[in-house]
């Protein structure tokens, strides 16, 4: 069975894509068969990294054969496209992502290493999705001064029963042939991103730090200054147990059946407690218009024979629920709304969800409402007004929702 190790970060340039080919050598190294995946769309660049510019070959229906260089199989846009870069939006990269997955013939290695884009949205769902009954587990690949960012990788994870095997800082200090680079004044090691907050990072959660990889001169440099890192990257992997699967209730028609039920209790239940005409006083539009918003579930409809949308109408003083066929009738156009899995929606609506920590593998509950879901990636809005409708949608379902947790949400920075 193939066991598949994630390269990943929230962040962009932290040093995923030299990891995931420096890790690849590594376990070729200690008598593994190797394969990597290029799963960063937007900049697709580890054909050029592993020096190759051979093409993919297409066999039978459409199944695509990964290129080979230095014994490791490889599959990356670079090797099917003389131009690479697809400047295309997250759901987009997230299906080229899973056809790239579905039509390899990588065979069956050992490992399959996938060098992650940066985020926690759509690409990543699709990659946890498709390579779910495979992930071995993750390892982060942070900067320092960014260890905030490494803190939210984490919780995503969390949510994703990701197991992360251990955590790198990359950009820890700074080699030159062979020797650390002090300050101008010698006193002490030169670190322009940064040193050591991964390390004490790890201490308080109690995750494993694998070792800093240096800014060398030169990437040749990185296996030899770094390869006790490595060296413990590789003996993590060795050591690694699959993880627990979580449930998955994704497509399961008397779910959401139940899920859709849930939500007429809670619609009425606002309609009995909560003052819907201040509501829409606080969260509606111009001239105290109607708030018109559409809720779908993304598993629901052709999948599970169900139908996927409602309507929701914050109007006259009461919350009213249809569907897209009756609101379109009497002229009804939502003006935005939320997608979501109903799995993840009844969490919501529960107000926790079952997690894996994804350091220890400790299966646990934690809170959970729209507003994290959206946090989390697990949810996806459109239309104007975001944070109004967000803001209703999580006062709808869960009657839980400070005004300024709903603008962190929709201004993380």
């Amino acid at each position: 069975m193939t066991h598949v190790i994630l390269s990943i970060n929230i962040k962009g340039g932290t040093g995923k894509s030299t990891f995931a080919q420096e890790l690849a050598y590594n376990l070729r190294d200690a008598g593994h068969d190797i394969g990597v995946l290029d799963a960063d769309i937007d900049s697709s660049n580890l054909a050029t990294r592993f020096g190759t510019d051979k093409k993919v070959e297409f066999e039978g229906d459409h199944m695509v054969k990964p290129v080979e260089v230095d014994g490791i199989k490889l599959y990356s846009m670079e090797n099917a496209f003389e131009e690479s870069s697809f400047s295309q939006s997250g759901k987009f990269q997230g299906e080229v992502v899973r056809s790239m997955i579905e039509s390899s013939q990588f065979g069956d290695p050992d490992y399959l290493v996938v060098d992650c884009p940066p985020g926690s949205s759509d690409v990543f769902d699709q990659l946890v999705q498709v390579l779910r009954p495979n992930i071995l587990g993750a390892i982060s690949v942070g900067v320092s001064n960014e260890v905030d960012d490494t803190a939210r990788l984490v919780k995503v994870c969390n949510h994703n029963w990701v197991p992360l095997i251990g955590f790198v800082e990359n950009m820890s200090g700074v080699s030159a042939q062979g020797e650390q680079v002090l300050t101008p004044d010698e006193s002490e090691a030169l670190a322009p991103f940064g040193r050591g907050k991964t390390k004490e990072f790890c201490h308080n959660i109690g995750a494993e730090f694998l070792g800093g990889i240096p800014l060398c001169c030169h990437g040749s440099e990185i296996e030899e200054e770094a390869s006790e890192t490595f060296d413990n990257a590789v003996e993590a992997i060795e050591n690694a147990n699959p993880p627990e699967l979580p449930e998955d209730n994704i497509g399961n028609p008397s779910f959401i059946k139940n899920v859709w039920g849930s939500i007429s209790s809670s619609i009425k239940k606002m309609n009995e407690e909560i003052p819907v005409s201040s509501l829409q006083d606080q969260f509606g539009v111009e001239g105290r218009r109607p708030l018109i918003m559409e809720l779908e579930l993304t598993d629901a409809g052709p999948i599970s024979q169900i139908f996927s949308k409602i309507i929701i109408t914050a109007d006259d003083g009461n919350i009213k629920v249809m569907r897209p066929k009756k609101a379109k009738r009497q002229g009804i156009e939502p003006e935005g709304g939320m997608k979501i899995t109903s799995q993840n929606l009844r969490f919501a609506i529960e107000g926790e969800k079952k997690i894996m920590r994804s350091y220890t593998g400790e299966i646990t509950t934690e809170p959970y409402s729209i507003t994290d879901a959206v946090k989390m990636g697990d949810a996806e809005l459109w239309g104007d007004k975001t944070i109004n409708r967000l803001a209703v949608l999580d006062k709808i379902l869960t009657e839980v929702v400070p005004m300024s947790e709903v603008q962190k949400v929709m201004n993380p920075e």
